[in-house]
Formats: C-alpha cells, structure tokens, sequence
C-alpha cells in the first residue's frame, strides 16, 4: 500500500473503491456521486461496527466527526478511513468495513434514477 501514512494508505483505499463502485455502476469513479455514495455507506458501515465493538459515545463522535458533508466531497471517504487507520482498527475489520460499504455504496447509486444524481440520461 503507499507506505506507513494512513492519510496515503486511506487514499488509495479510497480511489480504489470508487474505481469498483464506478465499474460497477457505469460511472466515472471521479465523480462526486461515486463519492457522496461511498462516505454515506461508510458512515453508516461504521456506525453499525462502532454500536457493535464501542461505547456509545464513540458512535456520537464518530458521526459528529464525519457525518456532514463536507465542502470537498472527493475527500471525504478518504478522512473516513484515515480515521479507521488512527484509531486503530485492525486490517481485518477495516477490510470487511471497506467491503460492506462499496456493496451498500453501489446499491445507493443503483436505486437511484440517473437524473436523481444530475446526470442526464
């Protein structure tokens, strides 16, 4: 992975699942609805993990953290998984975290009209 910064590792972590989430949905992976789509499936994802494995304050912060939509919405879900990477999250958990996501992720974008996105079609 790019090195031992988590800030390099979640980005890449990142590009790469907006690339699946892109293929799979027939969309650029640059686009900002493969990104909204991904951090909203990661807050979720997260969420649920945080209720199962913390206390709930750790899910209050986390969301108050990163449940706004940020002004660059292409970093967002890299600041997601940075923070997995700070806290300690083992790899294992960051993986199925990482996967859950780009499933719940692609079934956002694939419920949603094209026109819903603001995409023509």
């Amino acid at each position: 992975m790019a090195g031992d910064d988590p800030r390099q590792q979640a980005e890449a972590e990142s590009s790469a699942l907006r690339r699946q989430i892109g293929a799979a949905v027939a969309m650029p992976d640059g686009s900002d609805v493969t990104a909204r789509a991904l951090a909203n499936a990661l807050v979720a994802v997260v969420q649920e993990y945080l209720e199962r494995t913390s206390g709930p304050e750790d899910v209050e912060l986390f969301f108050e953290v990163h449940g706004r939509t940020p002004t660059q919405v292409t970093s967002w879900p890299a600041g997601i998984l940075a923070d997995l990477h700070r806290h300690g999250i083992s790899a294992q958990d960051r993986s199925v975290i990482r996967d859950r996501a780009a499933v719940r992720a692609i079934e956002y974008i694939a419920s949603r009209s094209p026109l819903a996105w603001g995409e023509e079609g």
